[in-house]
């Protein structure tokens, strides 16, 4: 994917780093995800698994670089059980993202689970970016209900995709990265270190 010179808000970048330390992640996914923003300049973008703020923050710096979008993001926080993975609490989210105030002002924020988000029909989105625990049979159903006339061209983000991703925590599910479902979404992988970013559009 072609990058861009993001000179003029280094110091915006390293802040993010330097307040989040999310599973590690400062391994480049963060920027995979502002760079996406950048190159495809989407007016209104959806972020599906808040988590700390880190991922959030960096759609919102696209959106500043560009001078151009917002983000509407959704979690459900400690609302409701994620499985295997702990809820991340409301309060560490808002403590990051209220920590930069000219990033905020790019991001609204929603308890909301994705699946009653699927049943609206919404189509007012330009990018969607999902960090949902997400696997192969998540990424089909996903993919199947919103690759409708209204979305074409548009564009969805996965977090996963890369095959090192796929340890014991996602043994009885289908991975990203098998072939029914490459062959079905025609996905890009953005991010080629794990976990991954996989890109799908519409």
């Amino acid at each position: 994917m072609e990058t861009f010179d993001l000179t003029d808000v280094t110091a915006t970048s390293r802040q993010i780093y330097s307040l989040i330390n999310h599973y590690g992640y400062d391994n480049g996914l963060g920027m995979t995800l502002t760079n996406a923003v950048i190159q495809h300049k989407p007016s209104r973008i959806y972020e599906f698994g808040s988590g700390t703020g880190y991922t959030t923050l960096h759609l919102a710096l696209g959106c500043y670089v560009n001078r151009l979008g917002n983000v509407i993001t959704h979690d459900v926080f400690e609302t409701e059980s994620v499985g295997i993975f702990r809820p991340h609490p409301m309060n560490q989210y808002n403590r990051n993202v209220q920590s930069m105030p000219h990033l905020s002002a790019l991001i609204q924020s929603n308890i909301a689970n994705y699946n009653d988000w699927l049943l609206t029909g919404d189509t007012n989105f330009d990018l969607i970016y999902f960090d949902i625990n997400n696997d192969g049979d998540k990424i089909i159903d996903i993919f199947t209900k919103l690759n409708t006339p209204a979305n074409k061209g548009k564009i969805l983000l996965f977090e996963g995709g890369h095959p090192d991703r796929n340890t014991a925590k996602y043994k009885n599910v289908t991975p990203i990265h098998h072939d029914t479902v490459k062959q079905l979404t025609n996905f890009t992988l953005i991010h080629d270190i794990a976990p991954g970013i996989i890109k799908i559009e519409l």
